[in-house]
């Protein structure tokens, strides 16, 4: 049954595929969006679904990464029983390598059929010493010296703790912060909010923050790592994996203050419990794979953007020796000495370190992962974090005149997402978590947004969801979340953008005109139950959903992506009117007459133009791609030299 729903699948991937011939870019694109020359067939897609069929695996965990290694495409488990591993993913469609656990693979089409000839090489046990231990009450320590002035830098340490001291409060464990300011600090710490996973946040008046996936209360050394790379490009990794990024844009300003066990601002918090070890400060941006190496190898000291290491062997005495000056420094405030030691031989997949130890105790669970590949280690029913999309948040960007074309700025609702898809050992799918980041409304319209499901095969019995904001009378919602009288389950995230993000004073719309007010971007975060055994991710395939919003409180007005279906709910008498060119017989939904969208799905984070500002003239390469089908400049949104005019991207003044 799965593999003949996969063959399914497949065909509808081939059906939607780039053609993957090399084509030149067009040598005088449109400059207008009346001039805009695409053809009917052209998608408007940022990434590519592509099925991997993988043989000669050994029986155990599956990654496909990017050839870097920043982006975890998929993790999941192989039986050995079938003759080949297969996954359907979705990839950005500027990628044309990526990794299968750790052998690099070409994407020459939507369909890859890969053999195996690596086995990867285990982690290598290094590490004797000691390490630092902190009370959660008020023990900390300040380094008195700026050691890092601006991005890029990365920073690292090893913890080991079992729970908070204060459950109202995170645990921080290395903070950069202005300690004459409560609003501008940077760090790595565990959240409590969080459920005890592993967090990055920078603040700068505003704040954005990345959380991990792994259960760090565990009792057990992890390392955590948080990649400063600039003020859009930020990630964190909790043993040696990438666990989270962002990419919307904050700056780095004044934080001279280093401090390890609590936050270092001027209203000081969130102590930290437990021990801290091999703490590391880099003034660069570590990639992946260094990321991973100092992961399994401790550094030496004279590494090259090293400019702060503290092993913490002392064991006894009240400073602390950097191995990159060789000088001794630190103002301790209670900490004391512990022989329990951090490092690679010591992680939470392969022991606690001191006398807890156990080498022959690597799945807590018996699950039949091993720890420090399972992302639930004391969950049996879970074992996998897969997140949509891999590197981050992307964005949905929305014109709202629907039927009548535009002013093609996409702004009046740019919101960005991030599906998490929670699986077991055999990669059914439990729950999924997502989260919708409502940035900018550019228009007056009270419009709602919600998605659907993307498959007939998906039964509204087998779902639950929490977390959504909706009151509207005219929305008719189950006790389970989903939406009535709907074929496929469909999800209405919120009712009114306005309510999410409301209007300052008597402004138009919210965070599109460079010189109006600012509000701060604010997160829903929905919780989707699903029946345990039912659904692989193959067949939710949560890539493909159909998000929409609906205009000004009319429930039948939606507005989809292009050539994506109308829900059961929608109107069907608004398709043909005006500028819309939608033909129900041949599929054809929400184009007008040139082939021109309402909504566009971009990948990665999206820095979207300022009000009345055309994508077209804002993002310089936007016309060669679409003009090509998407061959030319296929990364058309990201911050490279000549691919903006800076002037039109929104920045509030």
């Amino acid at each position: 049954m799965k593999r003949n729903f996969l063959f399914i699948f497949i065909g509808s991937i081939m059906l939607s595929c780039h053609s993957w011939d090399a084509r030149d870019p067009v040598l005088n694109p449109a400059t207008t969006v009346e001039e805009l020359d695409v053809k009917s067939d052209f998608s408007w897609r940022t990434s590519e679904n592509i099925a991997f069929y993988v043989k000669n695996l050994s029986q155990g965990v599956v990654k496909i990464t990017s050839e870097e290694g920043d982006q975890l495409f998929h993790k999941g488990y192989y039986n050995g029983v079938t003759e080949s591993y297969q996954i359907i993913i979705n990839i950005p469609s500027y990628l044309k390598k990526v990794m299968i656990n750790d052998e690099l693979v070409e994407l020459t089409g939507n369909i890859i059929i890969h053999e195996m000839t690596v086995i990867a090489s285990p982690l290598k046990s290094l590490k004797s010493g000691s390490s630092l231990t902190f009370d959660g009450e008020n023990d900390y320590i300040d380094i008195d010296r700026e050691v890092i002035d601006d991005y890029p830098f990365t920073i690292s340490a090893w913890v080991k703790t079992s729970g908070f001291e204060d459950d109202d409060e995170d645990m921080v464990i290395i903070s950069y912060a202005d300690p004459e300011r409560t609003d501008r600090y940077c760090g790595i710490y565990i959240g409590e909010d969080e459920d005890g996973v592993a967090c990055l946040r920078i603040r700068n008046r505003s704040e954005r923050k990345i959380e991990g996936d792994t259960e760090i209360l565990d009792g057990k050394w992890h390392q955590i790592v948080g990649v400063f790379k600039s003020d859009k490009d930020r990630k964190l990794y909790v043993n040696g994996n990438l666990e989270g990024s962002d990419n919307r844009r904050l700056r780095y300003s004044d934080m001279e203050l280093l401090t390890f066990g609590r936050w270092g601002d001027k209203s000081p918090k969130s102590y930290f419990k437990g021990k801290i070890d091999e703490i590391q400060i880099w003034e660069k941006a570590l990639s992946s794979s260094e990321v991973q190496n100092y992961y399994e190898n401790n550094p030496s000291g004279n590494e090259d953007g090293l400019v702060a290491y503290y092993k913490f062997d002392e064991g006894s005495g009240s400073s602390i020796k950097d191995e990159v000056s060789g000088n001794s420094e630190g103002e301790f405030h209670g900490v004391n000495w512990s022989s329990d030691n951090g490092g690679s031989s010591n992680t939470g997949g392969e022991g606690s370190g001191g006398d807890d130890d156990d080498p022959e105790s690597d799945d807590d669970d018996n699950d039949g992962i091993d720890d420090d590949d399972d992302d639930f280690p004391k969950d049996k029913d879970k074992a996998f974090i897969n997140k949509y999309p891999a590197s981050g948040y992307g964005t949905l960007a929305f014109e709202d005149l629907w039927p009548a074309r535009g002013d093609y700025d996409f702004n009046d609702l740019v919101i960005d997402y991030q599906f998490r898809m929670i699986t077991n050992k055999d990669n059914y799918v439990s729950k999924i978590e997502a989260d919708f980041v409502v940035r900018a409304i550019g228009a007056s319209f009270k419009n709602g947004f919600g998605f659907q499901f993307p498959n007939d095969n998906i039964s509204v019995g087998d779902l639950s969801v929490t977390g959504f904001e909706v009151d509207a009378p005219f929305l008719s919602i189950g006790a389970d979340g989903l939406e009535n009288q709907q074929e496929r389950p469909t999800i209405i995230v919120f009712d009114n953008a306005f309510d999410i993000l409301p209007r300052i004073g008597g402004e138009l719309g919210v965070n599109t005109d460079p010189s109006a007010s600012v509000t701060e971007p604010d997160t829903i975060k929905l919780v989707i139950n699903i029946s345990p055994e039912r659904y692989t991710l193959n067949q939710l395939n949560i890539a493909n959903f159909n998000p929409f919003i609906f205009v000004n409180e009319t429930r039948g007005k939606e507005i989809h992506l292009p050539d994506y279906t109308p829900t059961s709910l929608a109107d069907a008498s608004y398709f043909g009117t005006l500028h819309d060119n939608s033909d129900q017989g041949v599929g054809r939904y929400y184009k007008t007459v040139d082939n021109l969208p309402w909504a566009i799905n971009i990948y990665e984070s999206f820095d979207y133009p300022a009000e009345k500002n055309a994508i077209i003239t804002t993002y310089l390469k936007f016309a060669s791609w679409a003009e090509t089908n998407g061959e030319s400049f296929p990364d058309w949104y990201q911050d490279k030299s000549g691919y903006r005019d800076a002037d039109k991207v929104y920045s509030p003044n």
